[in-house]
């Protein structure tokens, strides 16, 4: 697939919103304040650090040496101590170990030794610390490494797979990609057990019920236990989606099925992975998309065109070189008038002109930004960073029908995420909220 027209992403304008401004902290009382990923802010003052709630009030004074929150729960360090705290300040855990952390439904922990084990909420040792290193994977699973070799263990502690192997992926449709010591590829299930000897050059994660493979030069597909849908081949085989893939014949790929049954009849010069129930097709120069059941939602009209995302798709319009959004009826929902559109995030699209100077517009159209502006980026949710006419680097907050400009020095800003922002200077921090 061609890339929508790549651009420099750097910076942005502004102009001072009170509206936006929710908290502001004199630098008597904190050095820094940050926003957590709870509703919780994290306050230092001296080095040392501490909680405050979103409306100020004091969780925890800053005297830890580290804190940290997660979910629920506060992660904390003070002097050679470690421990955990409820979200209102109470004492859950404090313990012997040199670190913890939350994994799971367990905490990870170290010795002195560096060793990495397991507790549990209870603080019984379910795993002593004895690996080099242990990893939170999905369903529950822990990757464990001793020695440069990886294995598996579940919530319960239970060793499922000795440390054995060069790599051990997360699962995916209840299989594990594994590489042994000769780096070939294969799978095991929740039980450990390898339903797929690791044989293979190269293979990816399984979509629906198949996984693509390679060995000695030749491309094939495999089922879950390991029997073959399609043999080993020379000619190249690539997945497409949940039991889709694409087979070259005749210098033409085909979207097939997991009975290798043609989709279509029709081939391409290319066929790219699903997204969102919609499948990059390419002839000639052209780009377009068909659906799973082959047919043609989006004509092969394209020289250029972005991925589906959120019901829209970029695309530059034949007739007039310019760029607009279509939607999955191939209408156009934003008109062709954009020379380049470098960017998206959710229902905001960075477009730009012949002259390079670039702005915002919603998923309607609306100009929500003018074009005045170069370097446009998204920072962070629907925080936007640039430069304007003057030079000056600003911050600009989109809303959905128009934009909140504030007037804040670049190197004053400290922090930012979805929701605030955070600005620093000499006599005090301010916190704005986004949206």
């Amino acid at each position: 697939m061609k890339k929508i027209i790549p651009i420099c992403l750097l910076v942005l304008l502004s102009a001072c919103s009170k509206e936006m401004e929710i908290f502001s902290y004199p630098t008597t009382e904190y050095d820094y304040v940050r926003k957590t990923n709870n509703d919780y802010r994290i306050t230092v003052k001296n080095g040392k650090q501490g909680v405050i709630d979103l409306k100020g009030k004091v969780i925890l004074s800053p005297e830890y040496d580290f804190l940290t929150i997660l979910n629920d729960k506060m992660i904390y360090r003070k002097g050679q101590e470690m421990g955990v705290l409820s979200l209102d300040g109470k004492t859950l855990l404090k313990n012997k170990y040199s670190y913890i952390f939350p994994a799971g439904d367990n905490y990870l922990v170290t010795n002195k030794d560096g060793k990495y084990g397991l507790i549990n909420k209870e603080e019984i040792e379910i795993v002593a610390p004895q690996y080099d290193g242990i990893q939170l994977l999905n369903e529950g699973f822990y990757r464990v490494s001793k020695d440069g070799k990886y294995g598996l263990i579940d919530g319960t502690g239970k060793e499922v797979v000795a440390p054995k192997y060069l790599y051990i992926k997360e699962f995916s449709n209840g299989r594990a990609l594994i590489v042994s010591e000769k780096g070939k590829g294969g799978f095991i299930d929740k039980t450990g057990k390898e339903v797929v000897s690791p044989d293979y050059n190269y293979t990816e994660d399984y979509k629906g019920d198949i996984t693509l493979v390679y060995k000695d030069k030749k491309f094939g597909l495999i089922d879950k236990n390991g029997n073959y849908i399609k043999p080993l081949q020379e000619e190249r085989i690539n997945q497409i989606g949940e039991n889709l893939y694409s087979d070259k014949e005749k210098n033409k790929f085909y979207l097939k099925d997991i009975n290798n049954k043609k989709i279509s009849e029709t081939g391409y010069d290319s066929i790219g992975e699903e997204k969102e129930g919609l499948i990059a097709v390419r002839e000639g120069d052209k780009f377009g998309y068909i659906n799973r059941k082959g047919e043609v939602i989006i004509p092969l009209v394209y020289s250029e065109i972005g991925e589906p995302e959120n019901g829209m798709i970029i695309a530059k319009d034949e007739k007039t070189g310019k760029f607009g959004v279509i939607n999955y009826k191939n209408e156009y929902i934003v008109k062709p008038a954009y020379t380049y559109i470098t960017s998206r995030n959710k229902e905001f699209f960075i477009v730009g002109n012949d002259e390079f100077k670039e702005g915002v517009i919603n998923s309607n159209g609306k100009v929500i930004l003018p074009l005045e502006y170069t370097n446009l980026n998204f920072k962070y949710g629907d925080l936007v960073l640039g430069q304007n006419e003057k030079g000056d680097y600003k911050y600009i907050f989109l809303k959905k029908n128009k934009s909140n400009l504030v007037d804040v020095n670049i190197e004053d800003v400290v922090d930012y995420d979805n929701d605030e922002i955070v600005v620093k200077t000499d006599s005090e921090t301010k916190i704005y909220k986004i949206n």
